[in-house]
């Protein structure tokens, strides 16, 4: 189904739960297609299709997972946040193969989004209540894919990409493995400040701008640019199936130059 963020107001639709423990104490509405989840602020954070939980609807959560396209032989991935399991859903659905780990810091976000967001227990998949920075201190295996999908509300947004952090982050990527960050585009010198970082560390940087919206995605490649055009074929026979735009997400990624050494 398609949904237009940009006219959808989630302060309509039936109230089916409202939580006050949490530090963005969210609420979950639900109209006659979709079950939301948004902010005490107001703040969207999630959409899903009642009829097709599977299908990402949030445009920022579509362009990360252009990073399944890009490493679709990856069987091991992490999920950093987890929001409404839009990830979850669509990776259990299209990528049963994946064992994929969703770090949490909430215990009731967790609990909230396994009642309303069709987030099944999966032989696959597993779900750890952690601070992200502690869990990714921990040794783990190797991850083809990790997604950042993290704000920290008591200060700054994108608080949380220190060269600290981003290091942990290429430290637990398998050799070709990649990451992809939903970024708030707050201030245009904290952009630049994490890009330097994640240039630096990286051998491939790439950002995709989302039309009429906050966000930019990054992605960011331990190994070397990926052949764009080998993925174009693999991209539309799934697109037969699941018409996601993943073809003009691709066409959209703009790379970056890397610093001179």
């Amino acid at each position: 189904m398609t949904f237009n963020s940009k006219t959808f107001d989630p302060n309509q639709g039936l109230v089916l739960d409202k939580e006050t423990t949490s530090l963005c104490r969210m609420e979950v509405r639900e109209n006659a297609d979709l079950r939301w989840m948004m902010s005490e602020a107001g703040v969207l954070h999630g959409v899903m299709s009642l009829k097709e939980p599977c299908l990402p609807l949030v445009p920022y959560v579509r362009s990360m997972l252009i990073a399944q396209m890009l490493k679709p032989e990856a069987t091991k991935v992490l999920n950093l946040g987890l929001g409404t399991g839009a990830i979850e859903r669509y990776i259990g659905e299209v990528y049963p193969q994946v064992k994929l780990t969703t770090v949490e810091i909430s215990q009731t976000r967790v609990e909230q989004t396994k009642r309303y967001f069709d987030l099944r227990p999966s032989s696959s998949g597993s779900i750890v209540v952690q601070d992200a920075s502690n869990f990714m201190s921990r040794k783990i295996p190797e991850q083809g894919i990790i997604y950042c999908d993290l704000f920290d509300v008591r200060s700054n947004y994108n608080t949380i990409f220190s060269n600290d952090f981003v290091n942990k982050l290429w430290e637990k990527l398998s050799k070709n493995g990649l990451i992809a960050i939903n970024y708030v585009l707050e201030d245009q010198k904290k952009l630049i400040i994490t890009l330097v970082i994640l240039r630096k560390i990286f051998a491939a940087t790439a950002i995709i701008d989302i039309e009429d919206h906050a966000n930019i995605v990054i992605l960011a490649f331990k190994a070397n640019k990926p052949n764009v055009e080998s993925i174009k074929p693999y991209i539309k026979k799934l697109e037969c199936t699941y018409d996601l735009g993943f073809t003009k997400t691709l066409e959209s990624i703009q790379w970056l130059p890397q610093p001179s050494l």
